[in-house]
C-alpha cells in the first residue's frame, strides 16, 4: 500500500508534467496507452503521469505483466509471464514479488506460499516436478524445514526485550537474539521446546542476581548466549547468584555459551534430568564453575572451566566442577585449569559416572585436604584416560589425586604437562608437541580444545581473529568487489592460527573442511551481478560475516553522446531462468532494450529524467541535461540540471558504494547551492551522502548549514527528523517533526482542530502529507489516538487519494472502539481504502468484522458475506472469514453456500474459534440432510475447538 516509485527525486516531480508517447487516451490522469521507443507498451490507468491502478505492460520480447500499479511500481495483485514459460501470480510490492503468491517454474516445479522481497520467505510449499514436496518454513529461497518462524530480539525492535520474547513464545518457537548488550535477567518458567540462540556478540549483563533462570521447564536450548555479572567488587556479598540456574527441569541444552560469573557461580543445576552442557566457557567465578546436585542423565563435554579465583575469606568450599548425588553422567573432553584456591573437580555420592578424556591442570589448591580430583563415595565410577598435572597447594606441593582416587587410578591416565599454548592469556589449545594430542579414547585430543584444524581457541571471545577466506590469492577483506570472467566463483582458503572452525556456509552451500584446516568450494552464479554471503563460526558460536559483491565481466555499452544518439540500458523488470532455481524479480533482465536520448535541450532532458522508468534511464537524461546547458539558460534550469544529476548519482552510490561518485555528487550539489542558496534539497542531498558513509558530524553540519540559510526550513526539519528516527534519537526526531509542521504556516492545534496560516511555500502537498502522516504514525505508537486522528485528517486534505491515511485512521477508530459501537467512521474509511486499493485484504477483513458486529443495523448480509469471502481469497491469514460467511449463509438458510464456505474454512484456517464455528455450521447442514453420523461428527469436532454452542446443541439432543 505504500506509495512508492521506481526512482524518487526529491521534490522534483512537481516541476514537470507533460509526457510524450501517449498514443491514445489520457496518460496523465485517466486511462491511456503509452508506447516507448523500445517497443514496450503500457495500457491502463495513470496518475500524475505514472502507471497507477490497473494496467498491463508488454515488452517487445513478448513478456508481460498485468495487475496493480502504485505510482509507477508493480504493487498489489498481479501476474507476470516470462518468455521461457515461467510465471508468477500473486502480490507485488514496489516492483518485486512480495506477499502471498504462486510461482511456476518452466520445469514444472511450483512454489505456493509467502514471498518477501522476491525471495521465498515464510511458510510455503514447493512441489517439485518429481512429485516430492518441501513443506514448512523458508528463508531467502532456502528451505529451513518444518520449523516455526523465529522471534527476533533486537535493540531496534520490534521485540527489544528477551524476556518479552520468552513470555510470548510457544512450544516449537526459536528466539534469535541479535548482537548487542541486554541489561536484563531472564526467567524461563513453565516453558516447553523453546530454542534461544545468540547471534555473534549477544550479551546479557546484570550487576547481581541470577542472569538466566530455567525452572519447571523442558526442551529448552541455549546456543551462543553470553552472560556476565557486571561488578567491580570481586567479593561482593551476593553469594547465591548464578549466571545460569537450572531447577526442576528436563531435557536442557547449553551449548557454545560463555558464562562469566565475575564473582559468583557459572552454572548450577538442581533436580535436572537430561542436561547437556557442551562447548561452553565458564570463567571468573569465585564460588563455583559448574555445580550439579541430584541430576540425572547428564552430559558435560568440550567445556572450559578456567580462570576462577576463590573467595577463601568467605570460608566456603569453592569447586570448579562438582557432581553431588548425581546419576548417569558423562564427563568427557573438558578442561579445568587456572583455578586459584579451588577444588578443581569433586564427585561424591553419585552413581554410574563416566569421567574420561579430561584435563585437570595448572590449578592452585587452598589446603592439603584438597586435590586436583576429589572423589567421595561413588558407585560404578568409570574413570580413565584423563590428564592431571601441576595441581599444587599454596606452598607448592603437587596433589593430583586424593587418597580415595588413588586407589582407583587406572593405568591409562596421562601424567604429563599438557603444554597449553598460553594459559596466562587463557589460550588452552595444545602445542604441537603436547603428549595429549590424539591420545583420547576416541582418537581425539584429551581436553576441551581440539587441534585438528591447526589452531586453538582463546576464551576471550570478543578478541577472536576471524578465519581467513581467500579468492585467487586475495583476502576478501581486501577484495570484496570482484569481477568474474565466467559464471562460477571459486573459494579456497585456510584457517588462521588461534581459530578452530566449526562450520562454514558460502551462499547456501555448506563447505567441507579438510583435516589440515583448508577448504575449497565452487558456486555457480545465475545473475550478472549480486552478493554472496559468507558465514563462518567457531566451536563456541563466534561468527564471521562477510558479504561479497560481484559482477560478471561483460562487453561495455555504447558511450554517452550528446544529441539524439540511442543509448543501451537494461530494462527494469523481473528476470527468470529455465532452471528450477527461482530468479530474483529485482535483477535486471538479461535482454536489453534501446532507449533513445532524443532530448534537445536541458529542460527537456530534465523532464525526461523525472519520468524515467529506471535508474539507468534517469542517469542518462540527467547527464544529458548538464551537457546541453547553455550560458543563456535560466538559473533555475542550471540549478535543476546539476541537482538532478547529483540525485541520480547519489542513488547509484547507495546501491553500489562506488567511491568515485562521491566527488561528483558533492560538486554538483555545491553548484546547485551556489545557484540557489535557499533551495533546501541540495543540503539534504549532501546530508544523505554523508549518512551513507556514516559521517554523522558532517550530516549534522549540512542540516545546520541549510537551516542557517533559511533554505526550505520545513523540509529540512522534516528530513532531519527522519535522520534522527534512523539514528534512534526519538525525542530529537519528535521535536524536529513538530518544527517542520509548524513551519508549514504556524500550525496551531486545539480540541482536535488544526488552524493553518501561510508558511514555507517550497513544500508540496505531497510533502505536507508525509509530514502529517509520519507524525500520526508516531503518535499511534504512543497511543495518542486523538492527535493522531487529527493529523491523519489533515494529511488526507493534502492527498485525498492516499489509502494509507484512510487505513491508519480506520485502525485508530477500531482500536479505540473495539466493539464497533460507532461503526460509521470506520466503515467510511475502510470503504475508501477498498476503493483506492481494491486488493488490500486487511480492509475487507476488518470491514467484515465491523459489519458482523452491527448485523442488526446493517442487515444486507450479502455485502458482509462478499466482503469476508474477498478477504479470505486475497490473504490466507484471513481464511477465518470463510467461517463467518458460512454462519451468515446458515442464518439465511442458504445451506449449500454455508456448507461450501465452512469446508473452505476447515481446509484453510488454523484459528481455533473459526474452526469451531465452521464445524458448528457443518453440523447443522448435515442435520438438514438427515445425515446423523456426519452431524454428530462435526458438532463434536466443534466442541473440541471450544465452541460452546455446539455443546448446547448436543445436550439438547441428549448427547
Amino acid at each position: 500500500m505504500k506509495s512508492t516509485i521506481v526512482f524518487v527525486l526529491f521534490l522534483s516531480s512537481v516541476l514537470y508534467a507533460q509526457r510524450t508517447g501517449c498514443v491514445s487516451g489520457n496518460c496523465e490522469n485517466g486511462e491511456g496507452t503509452y508506447i516507448w521507443s523500445s517497443g514496450t507498451t503500457y495500457t491502463g490507468e495513470w496518475k500524475n503521469g505514472k502507471q497507477h491502478g490497473k494496467g498491463k505492460t508488454t515488452w517487445s520480447d513478448g513478456e508481460w505483466y498485468e495487475g496493480g500499479y502504485n505510482m509507477g511500481e508493480r504493487t498489489g495483485w498481479g501476474e507476470f509471464r516470462w518468455k521461457d514459460k515461467t510465471w508468477y501470480r500473486g502480490r507485488f510490492l514496489n516492483g518485486r514479488m512480495n506477499g502471498y503468491g504462486e510461482y511456476h517454474f518452466a520445469s514444472g516445479t511450483t512454489y505456493t506460499g509467502q514471498i518477501r522481497l522476491g525471495k521465498f520467505s515464510g511458510v510455503g510449499t514447493k512441489l517439485k516436478n518429481d512429485g516430492t514436496r518441501e513443506i514448512g518454513f523458508w528463508k531467502n529461497d532456502t528451505y529451513m524445514g518444518s520449523q516455526r518462524p523465529v522471534l527476533v530480539v533486537s535493540s531496534q525492535g520490534p521485540i527489544k526485550s528477551i524476556q518479552a520474547a520468552i513470555d510470548s513464545a510457544t512450544a516449537g518457537d526459536e528466539i534469535l537474539i541479535r548482537r548487542g548488550t541486554y541489561n536484563e535477567a531472564i526467567v524461563i518458567d513453565g516453558k516447553e521446546n523453546i530454542t534461544i540462540r545468540g547471534e555473534g556478540e549477544a550479551w546479557l549483563k546484570v550487576p547481581t542476581g541470577d542472569i538466566i533462570t530455567i525452572r519447571n521447564s523442558s526442551g529448552i536450548a541455549l546456543f551462543n548466549i553470553k552472560g556476565i555479572h557486571d561488578t567491580r567488587d570481586e567479593y561482593f556479598a551476593c553469594e547465591t547468584s548464578d549466571v545460569l540456574d537450572i531447577v526442576h527441569s528436563k531435557n536442557i541444552i547449553v551449548a557454545q555459551c560463555l558464562l562469566d560469573g565475575s564473582g559468583q557461580i557459572g552454572l548450577t543445576g538442581y533436580h535436572v534430568e537430561g542436561l547437556l552442557v557442551s562447548h561452553t566457557i565458564v570463567q571468573n567465578c569465585i564460588f563455583g564453575g559448574i555445580v550439579l546436585e541430584n541430576c540425572a542423565n547428564t552430559t558435560l563435554q568440550y567445556n572450559l572451566i578456567i580462570a576462577q579465583k576463590a573467595a577463601v575469606d568467605k570460608g566456603m568450599d569453592c569447586i570448579g566442577l562438582s557432581l553431588v548425588s548425581c546419576k548417569n553422567a558423562v564427563v568427557n573432553h573438558n578442561t579445568v585449569a587456572k583455578l586459584i584456591d579451588f577444588n578443581p573437580v569433586w564427585i561424591r555420592d553419585s552413581e554410574s559416572i563416566l569421567f574420561t578424556n579430561n584435563i585437570i591442570s595448572h590449578n592452585t589448591l587452598n589446603a592439603e585436604n584438597q586435590s586436583g580430583l576429589m572423589l567421595g563415595e561413588n558407585q560404578t565410577l568409570d574413570y580413565h584416560r584423563n590428564l592431571l598435572w601441576d595441581n599444587k597447594t599454596r606452598d607448592g606441593k603437587e596433589i593430583n589425586y586424593d587418597a580415595y582416587a588413588k586407589s582407583f587410578k587406572p593405568l591409562d591416565d596421562i601424567n604429563t604437562d599438557p603444554l597449553f599454548l598460553n594459559p596466562q592469556s587463557k589460550q588452552f589449545g595444545l602445542k604441537a608437541s603436547s603428549g595429549a594430542i590424539n591420545q583420547a579414547t576416541d582418537g581425539l585430543d584429551i581436553g576441551a580444545v581440539q587441534t585438528k584444524h591447526r589452531g586453538n581457541l582463546t576464551p576471550k571471545i570478543a578478541d577472536q581473529t576471524p578465519p581467513l577466506i581467500v579468492w585467487s590469492g586475495q583476502n576478501f577483506t581486501d577484495k570484496q568487489n570482484i569481477t568474474l570472467p565466467d559464471s562460477t566463483i571459486k573459494f579456497s582458503g585456510r584457517l588462521t592460527d588461534n581459530t578452530e572452525l566449526a562450520g562454514m556456509i558460502i551462499g547456501n552451500k555448506t563447505v567441507s573442511l579438510k583435516t589440515d584446516g583448508t577448504f575449497n568450494s565452487e558456486i555457480a552464479l545465475e545473475d550478472d551481478m549480486g552478493m554472496i554471503p559468507v558465514r563462518a563460526w567457531d566451536i563456541f558460536g563466534n561468527a564471521t560475516y562477510l558479504d561479497i559483491f560481484y559482477q560478471k565481466a561483460s562487453t561495455p555499452t555504447a558511450s554517452v553522446q550528446t544529441g539524439s544518439v540511442p543509448q543501451t540500458i537494461t530494462a527494469s523488470r523481473p528476470t527468470t531462468s529455465s532452471s528450477a532455481v527461482k530468479p530474483s524479480s529485482a535483477a535486471p533482465n538479461t535482454s536489453t532494450v534501446t532507449v533513445t536520448s532524443d532530448c534537445k535541450t536541458s529542460d527537456e532532458c530534465i523532464e525526461r529524467s523525472f519520468k524515467a522508468q529506471s535508474i539507468e534511464e534517469a542517469v542518462l537524461y540527467a547527464e544529458s541535461a548538464v551537457r546541453l546547458l547553455k550560458p543563456t539558460d535560466e538559473e533555475v534550469t542550471q540549478k535543476m540540471a546539476y541537482r538532478i544529476r547529483a540525485e541520480t548519482y547519489l542513488y547509484q552510490f547507495k546501491k553500489s558504494n562506488d567511491a568515485a561518485l562521491v566527488e561528483k555528487i558533492e560538486a554538483d550539489f555545491e553548484k546547485a547551492i551556489k545557484l540557489d542558496p535557499q533551495d533546501g534539497v541540495p543540503y539534504i542531498g549532501l546530508a544523505k551522502l554523508y549518512e551513507a558513509q556514516s559521517q554523522e558530524l558532517m550530516v549534522e553540519d549540512q542540516f545546520a548549514r541549510g537551516l542557517q540559510a533559511n533554505a526550505s526550513p520545513a523540509l529540512l526539519y522534516y528530513e532531519r527528523s527522519q535522520y534522527y528516527i534512523r539514528q534512534k534519537k526519538e525525542s530529537a526526531a519528535d521535536e524536529d517533526l513538530d518544527k517542520a509542521i509548524e513551519m508549514l504556516g504556524g500550525t496551531s492545534y486545539k480540541d482536535g482542530v488544526y488552524k493553518i496560516t501561510a508558511g514555507d511555500p517550497s513544500v508540496t502537498d505531497k510533502g505536507k502529507f508525509n509530514m502529517y502522516y509520519t507524525r500520526a504514525e508516531r503518535l499511534v505508537k504512543k497511543k495518542d489516538y486523538q492527535r493522531a486522528y487529527a493529523d491523519l485528517s489533515q494529511a488526507i486534505k493534502f492527498d485525498p487519494e492516499n489509502s494509507n491515511a484512510y487505513w491508519l485512521r480506520a485502525k485508530i477508530t477500531i482500536d479505540v472502539d473495539p466493539y464497533y459501537k460507532k461503526p460509521e467512521p470506520a466503515l467510511a474509511d475502510l470503504n475508501k481504502v477498498i476503493e483506492l486499493s481494491p486488493d488490500f485484504a486487511d480492509a475487507y477483513y476488518w470491514k467484515g468484522q465491523v459489519l458482523l458486529a452491527n448485523s442488526q443495523t446493517y442487515k444486507d448480509h450479502n455485502i458482509t458475506i462478499q466482503t469476508l469471502i474477498k478477504a479470505s481469497e486475497l490473504e490466507p491469514t484471513f481464511s477465518d472469514g470463510y467461517a463467518y460467511a458460512a454462519h451468515l449463509c446458515l442464518v439465511q438458510e442458504r445451506n449449500a453456500e454455508a456448507e461450501q464456505f465452512a469446508f473452505l474454512a476447515v481446509q484453510k484456517t488454523d484459528k481455533k474459534n473459526a474452526l469451531g464455528l465452521a464445524h458448528y455450521v457443518l453440523g447443522y447442514t448435515y442435520s438438514y440432510k438427515r445425515d446423523r453420523e456426519n452431524m454428530l461428527k462435526h458438532f463434536r469436532k466443534s466442541v473440541e475447538y471450544g465452541y460452546e454452542e455446539s455443546q448446547n446443541v448436543l445436550k439438547s439432543m441428549g448427547y
